[in-house]
């Protein structure tokens, strides 16, 4: 069977994947606490789970994809992705669930990475920027289409999008099977240690180089403070809604059983597709600043929406009614967005070349370890105080970002004496 251009596959991936994962996470949360009954510690550690996850097994998939083949990869991904929603929606039991983020966690390391090199390899690395950036624009329709999908389907069950949308993952992944070719890949030895050394390396040269140059010591605390805060949010910021405010009655959806799972379905899908425009145009804004930065601009404008996100945090946990609440939301979810192509900026911006590549790594990892042990934190506290006490333990944990980064603008460049 002839295979389809690589463009075509990549584009066509980008574009289901971001339509399945939108279809799917605009009602999972909801699933979670309606049908799973998931109570605010259960739905933290279901988010901790997967970030565990990703965390264990980026490094053995990485070797798969560098030295059997990256095609292989990304299909054993889509197909373990696939499976993992399938799970996830069928048995409604939290250590199910658990288990499903576990799988989903495995399968999207075998894709993290995988596709990106897969297409680079296929085009020459000179094409893929054009494609990375082309593929963006595809995600970003295929999220709006996957949004609006996900809302009719869950007029019949709040569970239907997500059971949809693992098994149209299986499909994707006959497709690949199908049609992804690979023909400019060239596999590299088979070594699993040498991976984990250089794994565990990041570590150490990152240690290292903090002995040297201690000014680093800031952007990698805010890059772990960024991830500490962020996991105990992400997974209680809807059952916060849900738990305080009434949404508005939507009369064409109250004649069914289920109606405050659709109104709720149908108010978060509106909430997302508001934030997805607002995001996109703050984010287009905050590029255009960012062809020719300057550290003490990046520093400050990175102080000023941390501040701006700290303030939006505590009035979302405190907000009195529905409408500030959502618009704290927004505030949040904006900010968020704007923040990371910013600290990108920054960060590689206030590095010197020879480690730049050591100490980004590091600070990718220090995110994810942050995911890991504050999820679980605040679930805590949401659990045996409740849910608003959680997310002000959120907001303080976002806190010492603030002085760090007030800190960090009045500092100059770093040269190679260090501080």
């Amino acid at each position: 069977m002839q295979k389809h251009p690589p463009l075509q596959v990549y584009f066509t991936t980008s574009f289901i994947t971001s339509v399945l994962y939108s279809l799917i996470f605009t009602v999972n949360l909801l699933y979670y606490i309606f049908v799973a009954k998931l109570n605010p510690l259960q739905l933290v550690l279901v988010g901790t789970a997967l970030e565990a996850s990703i965390f264990i097994f980026e490094v053995p998939t990485g070797v798969l994809a560098d030295s059997v083949s990256r095609r292989l990869s990304v299909i054993i991904g889509i197909f373990l992705i696939g499976a993992a929603f399938l799970v996830n929606g069928i048995w409604p039991v939290f250590w199910v669930i658990m288990a499903a983020q576990v799988l989903w966690g495995l399968g999207y390391t075998f894709t993290s990475g995988a596709s990106q090199a897969w297409i680079s390899d296929e085009i020459g690395e000179e094409n893929a920027g054009s494609a990375y950036i082309r593929a963006a624009r595809w995600d970003q329709w295929g999220g709006i289409a996957g949004t609006v999908l996900s809302v009719f389907l869950a007029l019949v069950s709040i569970r239907v999008p997500i059971l949809i949308g693992g098994a149209l993952f299986l499909v994707l992944g006959i497709y690949l099977v199908l049609y992804m070719p690979e023909d400019g890949y060239s596999p590299q030895p088979l070594d699993t240690r040498t991976r984990w050394q250089q794994f565990f390396g990041t570590f150490r040269q990152g240690v290292s180089v903090l002995k040297v140059r201690p000014a680093l010591i800031g952007i990698l605390a805010a890059g772990f403070i960024f991830g500490f805060y962020s996991e105990g949010y992400d997974r209680l910021w809807q059952a916060h809604i849900l738990e305080r405010f009434t949404l508005p009655a939507i009369n064409f959806l109250e004649f069914r059983f289920d109606g405050i799972e659709m109104i709720a379905t149908f108010w978060n899908a509106a909430f997302k597709l508001v934030l997805l425009g607002l995001a996109a145009f703050a984010t287009k804004v905050a590029e255009s600043q960012l062809h020719h930065p300057e550290m003490d601009k990046l520093a400050r404008g990175l102080l000023l929406l941390s501040l701006v996100l700290f303030v939006g945090l505590i009035g979302f946990a405190l907000a009195g009614n529905l409408l500030a609440a959502l618009a704290c939301a927004l505030v949040i979810g904006v900010s968020r967005e704007v923040i990371y192509p910013v600290y990108t900026t920054w960060v590689n911006h206030r590095l010197p070349a020879n480690v730049r590549a050591t100490v980004l790594s590091f600070s990718s990892q220090m995110d994810a370890v942050g995911q890991t042990l504050g999820g679980p934190i605040v679930g805590v506290v949401a659990k045996q105080v409740s849910i608003t006490a959680g997310l002000l333990t959120s907001s303080a944990m976002l806190a010492p970002v603030l002085p760090i980064l007030f800190k960090q603008r009045h500092e100059r460049e770093l040269d190679s004496t260090g501080d």
